[in-house]
This record gives C-alpha cells, sequence and structure tokens, in this order.
C-alpha cells in the first residue's frame, strides 16, 4: 500500500462504485491482493504457475497475448510501461515521475535501467498519458518531447482517513497504548515528536532531516522525539548510520514500514511534519498530514508547491538545514490565531484533491479517447 500499488487500489475502488456498466481484467504475473470483493463484472487473470515469474518476460510475452484474447477496448499501463500493441486496443500509461532522469543517483540501477528502456518508448507508443501532477506533464515534454496534448494530468488523493475499513471520522483514539509495535515501546505516553513518512531512501532527503533534529534538539534543549516511518528502501545505510550514530540516537524513532492504522495515529499526534523531498512526481505524504491539520514543512520543487499550495512552509533549497530548522521555530512559536490561519489554509487546501477525482479524472480520459465523449 506505498505508491503505485496505493494508486491503482484508490482507483479500483472508486470504479467500482461509479462505472458499473463495464467489463474490468487485472491482469498480474502474481496474486493480487485487494481485501475486499470484487463485483460480477470484474475479473482476476492471474499466472501464478511461475512459468512467468520474471515480470519481464511476462510483460512482453504473455501479457500481449491476453489484450488480444480478451478483445480488450482499452489497456491501462499504471506502472510506466507498456506492452506491445495489439490492433483494436488503446493504451494509456501512468508516468508517476521522472526522477530516473532529474536524479539518477537517488534510483536503483536495476529501476533506473528499466524505465529508461521503456518509459519513453511507452509515451510515445500510448493514446494518452495520466501525469500525476503537472511538473510530471511539464518533465514528460521536456525530456521525451511529447506534446502536452496527449498529456492529461490527474492529480492524487491523500485520505489516510477513508483507508482500508476506516471511514471519514472513524481515527484512532489519543490513547498511545493503541499504536502496536515498536512505535509504542518508543514512544511514551505523551512524548512530542517530529514526523517524517515515506520510503527511507536518498530521494526522500532523509539525512537532512536527522541534521536538522539534530540542531534543534541541541539549540532548544527540547525532549522532543523524531519519528522517521517508513520500509527500508535503496542505498539507504547511511541513514541509518547518522541515526545510530547521533548525539540524539535515543530520541530517534524508526520503526519500518508501518500500517495504515499507525499512519493514522502518528499523523494525529504528531507535532509537525518534515518532507524535504529533493523531487516528488506528487508527494501524497505531504497531502495526508494536512487532511489531519499537522503542519508541513517541505521543499520548494518538482509538484511539492502544488501539493501544498500555501498551506505548508517552504525552503528553497532542500538541504538548508539552517532553513527547516527556521521553520520549525516558526511552527513551534506560533499563535492561536496563527495556527488557525494555517489550519483553515490547509482545510482548503486538501479539498482541490480526492481519489474521487483521480478515477473520474482518468476514466474521462479513456472515454474521451475511445468513444469521443
Amino acid at each position: 500500500m506505498t505508491g503505485i500499488g496505493r494508486y491503482i487500489y484508490e482507483v479500483i475502488k472508486v470504479w467500482i462504485k461509479e462505472y458499473p456498466d463495464d467489463e474490468y481484467y487485472l491482469l498480474a504475473n502474481g496474486e493480487i491482493f485487494l481485501g475486499f470483493q470484487l463485483p460480477a463484472n470484474w475479473h482476476m487473470v492471474t499466472d501464478d504457475s511461475g512459468i512467468f515469474r520474471n515480470s519481464k518476460i511476462w510483460g512482453i510475452v504473455r501479457l500481449p497475448y491476453l489484450v488480444k484474447r480478451l478483445k480488450l477496448d482499452v489497456f491501462w499501463g499504471p506502472n510506466f510501461v507498456l506492452p506491445a500493441r495489439v490492433k483494436g486496443t488503446k493504451y494509456f500509461v501512468s508516468v508517476y515521475d521522472l526522477a530516473a532522469w532529474r536524479f539518477p543517483d537517488t534510483i536503483e540501477r536495476s529501476n533506473a535501467v528499466r524505465l529508461y528502456l521503456r518509459t519513453e518508448s511507452a509515451c510515445k507508443r500510448a493514446d494518452g498519458i495520466i501525469a500525476i501532477s503537472q511538473a510530471t506533464a511539464d518533465d514528460i515534454t521536456e525530456i521525451f518531447g511529447i506534446k502536452a496534448d496527449d498529456i492529461n494530468v490527474c492529480y492524487c488523493g491523500g485520505s489516510v482517513k477513508t483507508s482500508g475499513n476506516n471511514t471519514v471520522g472513524d481515527e484512532i483514539g489519543s490513547d498511545r497504548k493503541a499504536v502496536k509495535g515498536n512505535i509504542n515501546a518508543c514512544l511514551q505516553f505523551e512524548e512530542e515528536y517530529f514526523l517524517f513518512v515515506s520510503t527511507i531512501e536518498p530521494r526522500k532527503n532523509v539525512l537532512s532531516i536527522i541534521q536538522t533534529f539534530e540542531k534543534y534538539k541541541e539549540r532548544s534543549g527540547s525532549t522532543i522525539k523524531l519519528v522517521l516511518a517508513g520500509k527500508r528502501g535503496w542505498n539507504c545505510d547511511d541513514i541509518y548510520e547518522a541515526a545510530e550514530s547521533s548525539t540524539y540516537k535515543e530520541d530517534i524513532v524508526m520503526p519500518g514500514y508501518i500500517t495504515e492504522e499507525d499512519k493514522r495515529y502518528l499523523y494525529q499526534n504528531a507535532k509537525l511534519f518534515l518532507f524535504p523531498s529533493l523531487y516528488e512526481g506528487f508527494g501524497i505524504p505531504v497531502l495526508e498530514a494536512m487532511e489531519y491539520g499537522l503542519p508541513v514543512i517541505t521543499s520548494r520543487v518538482s509538484s511539492l508547491p502544488e501539493v501544498g499550495g500555501d498551506a505548508v512552509l517552504y525552503v528553497d533549497d532542500p538541504f538548508d538545514i539552517d532553513g527547516i530548522a527556521e521553520n520549525i521555530d516558526k511552527i513551534c512559536s506560533m499563535s492561536m490565531e496563527e495556527a488557525e490561519e494555517l489550519s483553515k489554509k490547509m482545510e482548503l487546501q486538501v479539498k482541490k484533491f480526492s481519489w474521487d477525482n483521480t478515477a473520474r479524472d482518468i476514466m474521462g480520459m479513456f472515454m474521451k479517447r475511445v468513444k469521443g465523449i
């Protein structure tokens, strides 16, 4: 339930509810886990025998065969790439970011090679391209030379409050005993904490968060903690080493991958949210934090100003430790009136994004290109 998986999951839920008159096929080279029952007009077509265990071979050999056999009107490639064309089928591809081109040193080599070999080709062969922000759309135009008219911007939603079986307002209570695992073990009852939620990897600039935290602790003498929540990513050993060697290592909590329940709890109870990323296709964690009225400090780069608007605090340079620390001071010293004003801005900004709109925008693109609607 991170990144692209979350995106597909949320879109499927809306399509099931709002577009019941078509037939849908979920194609995969392994078992698909949704957590809910599909209606009769939805079909899973999976190859879990092990014959096509290699996803590249499956995509090249098996996937075009399935598209042809099922006589699909539309094929959506939700992960940067497309299979070979089949006559009579319209092809659409989702592109989330071009970090492999903008920041190649922050991408795992094998994944970067896959993207280099297949993403530009997919974009140029597609009947339509879905970008998750205007920043990503602009990158596609600049780097691949794709006309802007061929790209539709379909923003993400956030809504950790509505993930899983929870509905809006069904939030985790304030009792820290409700939180499972080592989050509860490390955060004792009423302790305050700064929060980061995402994969622990170079592009997220977690080292700068740790350095900022150290500077703030040294200057303020505060007992506040830092929670860096997320699964271990690629090339992140130096991040864990920095946390372990920090003077304040006892105050740095790294619980690893967390459940949706724990994530909601952490957003609800944090002091502020730190997300000085180097580059984002969208930046769902920023939107999720704002949904809880949690003050956000992020970078004025790529798509993040689109997501944060005037409702978050920015640093122009993600590596500006002093600038991040100054914004922490601003948030921690806000008057009640200033905090209320920021909260109102967040409420207005959050309303601009929803998974319902994402799913409708994608379906609208399909209908326009296929049926001329």
